[in-house]
């Protein structure tokens, strides 16, 4: 007996009696799984459709599992002629309750099948309707466009429209989750509301403490913006808990997880290109002469452009999994640029420390000791609550003469083994400043920089989804990295007053350095016996009793 000969056997009987003949024809050895379901529903009126669905007979759930993919296809495309007509013909009818009629009988048989979708279809069957909308596309890519294809084919069973209240049914989304490959912190559901919340808090302090540590010291002065990066950083830090507490609550919202996923990148890029910084101004403080080498700067100017290059890299490849439905040779390729991307980013955060390292390595020239130093010295103190006396470095600035304007700018240290700008005496503080602390503060946060990058380096190599993902995924795991240890990092580089340690004088304007150079035009210059100009020793003296009245 062929599917035509069961539809037109079926075709004058009710629903009861429908299930009853499947049941018999069951019973008696007849391979019901053979039966071509959309053909013989498409016999059926929407009364027997309507009745057959609605129940909850083990033989029509067993016709439904039995259904290929491409068969499931079918049926669901015959519904949506069927549903869209009725939606149609009630706004067509010009009686109301002939209108509503229609309406109600075609949300019942939407609202059957969206039932059957959420408890007797397999995963299989959906997975592999998947695989055909999407002409054989990787599992986990092109999410954005695999729910636009899901909402576009509800609204088909509506005749064309999305009414209000009528989502995408959990199922799917559940399993377009599950097919998700795995991110470090994992997906966001209701139980990161909590830590998300807790997060966002502490960075949005820690934020308003850089900016207002920026602001203090700018009013007097100091300009260190360093302070600002870091503010902007825990912005950045801020937004991304923000976005992952929302995306949380709405995981639907793809545009949103993009967005999420962009800051996250961002964000582990700022605190290793700060922290270079740093050690950059370290090495230029032991090495003034290979420091101030334009070779050398150049040299970091290429990294810092590398990096940004990696980000873009990163970005674009993530983007390209979530918009776009890929083969899988091309989704391999973006796993493949997040893995490179990911190394460089690793080797980028210890970098800071090689350059500490080779600070100690590379002995001083005998050029290092004769070029001329300017560095802050009237700071005098490292310590958490002390600020520089408001307006020192506009004063000291002044008192640089043109023929020191070349002077290599450092950072301030009660140690120093080369020509500077200044006199010893004008060097004594309270406490003797030494940078062994400032070598702990960078190696510390290269450290902590380093496991936060191994474990997300680790975790692009695990090629898993989300249903079976190993617990480096765990969004614990992230919390601990992204969370606690770059509030240790910030909380390291607060109290360790990195703007006072990592301070360098700014550039000598240039009407400055006219001024110094016409009121040195009239002082005779001779050198002492400690190798300093008297000229601009006599200038210093002068300038500075003018101040103290």
């Amino acid at each position: 007996m062929d599917s035509q000969t069961i539809g037109a056997l079926l075709e004058s009987m009710n629903s009861t009696q429908i299930i009853n003949t499947l049941e018999s024809l069951q019973a008696s050895g007849y391979n019901l799984s053979s039966v071509d379901v959309p053909a013989v529903i498409s016999q059926l009126n929407v009364t027997q459709v309507e009745g057959v669905l609605a129940s909850n007979s083990t033989v029509v759930n067993g016709l439904l599992t039995s259904l290929k993919p491409a068969q499931l296809l079918t049926m669901i495309a015959s519904f949506q002629n069927v549903t869209s007509t009725l939606f149609l013909a009630a706004k067509a009818a010009d009686n109301e309750q002939v209108a509503q009629a229609y309406e109600e009988q075609g949300t019942t048989l939407v609202t059957l099948l969206m039932n059957k979708v959420s408890t007797v279809f397999t995963d299989s069957q959906l997975l592999g309707l998947f695989k055909i909308m999407t002409n054989g596309a990787a599992y986990g890519t092109g999410s954005m466009k695999l729910m636009s294809m899901a909402k576009d084919l509800i609204k088909g069973f509506f005749g064309g429209s999305m009414p209000a209240g009528v989502e995408v049914p959990s199922r799917l989304e559940s399993l377009v989750r599950a097919k998700q490959p795995a991110i470090f912190g994992d997906y966001p559901t209701n139980s990161d509301v909590a830590p998300s919340a807790v997060f966002l808090s502490i960075f949005a302090i820690i934020t308003m403490f850089h900016t207002g540590l920026f602001i203090k010291n700018y009013t007097l002065g100091h300009k260190f913006f360093v302070s600002l990066g870091l503010a902007f950083y825990s912005l950045m830090r801020t937004l991304s808990f923000i976005l992952r507490l929302a995306w949380a609550k709405h995981f639907l919202n793809l545009d949103l997880g993009l967005t999420a996923t962009i800051f996250l990148v961002l964000c582990i890029i700022f605190l290793p290109s700060l922290n270079l910084i740093l050690a950059q101004r370290y090495f230029t403080w032991k090495h003034p002469l290979y420091g101030s080498h334009k070779v050398f700067k150049a040299l970091m100017y290429v990294i810092y452009a590398l990096v940004v290059g990696v980000v873009v890299m990163t970005i674009v490849a993530a983007a390209v999994q979530t918009i776009y439905l890929l083969s899988e040779h091309h989704f391999n390729m973006t796993k493949q640029v997040i893995q490179a991307s990911s190394i460089l980013i690793t080797i980028y955060s210890v970098i800071a420390a090689v350059l500490v390292f080779l600070s100690f390595v590379i002995p001083p020239t005998k050029k290092d000791q004769e070029i001329i130093t300017y560095q802050p010295y009237w700071i005098k103190s490292f310590k958490w609550n002390y600020f520089v006396p408001k307006g020192t470095a506009q004063r000291e600035e002044q008192l640089i003469t043109e023929d020191q304007r070349h002077a290599v700018r450092i950072i301030n240290s009660s140690e120093y083994h080369y020509e500077t700008t200044h006199n010893a005496e004008e060097h004594q503080s309270e406490h003797r400043l030494h940078h062994n602390s400032s070598i702990f503060i960078i190696s510390f946060t290269t450290v902590l920089l380093l496991i936060i990058n191994l474990f997300r380096t680790v975790s692009t190599f695990i090629d898993q989804y989300h249903e079976h993902q190993s617990w480096i995924f765990d969004h614990t795991v992230m919390y601990v990295m992204f969370g606690a240890l770059e509030v240790i990092i910030n909380a390291t580089y607060i109290v360790g007053r990195i703007d006072l340690r990592f301070y360098k004088p700014d550039s000598l304007k240039n009407v400055v350095l006219q001024s110094s150079s016409s009121s040195d035009s009239n002082i005779p210059e001779t050198k002492s016996a400690d190798g300093v100009s008297e000229g601009s020793s006599i200038q210093h003296d002068t300038e500075r009793a003018t101040d103290a009245n």
